[in-house]
């Protein structure tokens, strides 16, 4: 089995490209998070002003709020 690679015997390039992939991987998920969290906001938004029923617009919220975690969770 071979030996794994430990952060110190990295190269700088290796460095900098992890450092690079880690801060894309956080810009998608606070865009992702502020997306959902606009999303949350305008149905229930939607639902109160509008007065709709909550049996139309609850489950909504839910199917919202389970696609954000998913994402989170693949990503």
């Amino acid at each position: 089995m071979a030996e794994p690679d430990f952060p110190e015997d990295w190269t700088d390039e290796r460095r900098r490209g992890f450092r690079e992939a880690l801060r894309a991987r956080r810009e998608r998920q606070v865009r992702a998070g502020q997306a959902v969290g606009l999303a949350l906001v305008l149905v229930v938004a939607a639902g109160v002003l509008l007065r709709l029923p909550e049996a139309w617009w609850v489950p909504v919220v839910g199917a919202v709020a389970l696609g954000g975690l998913a994402y989170r969770l693949v990503n």
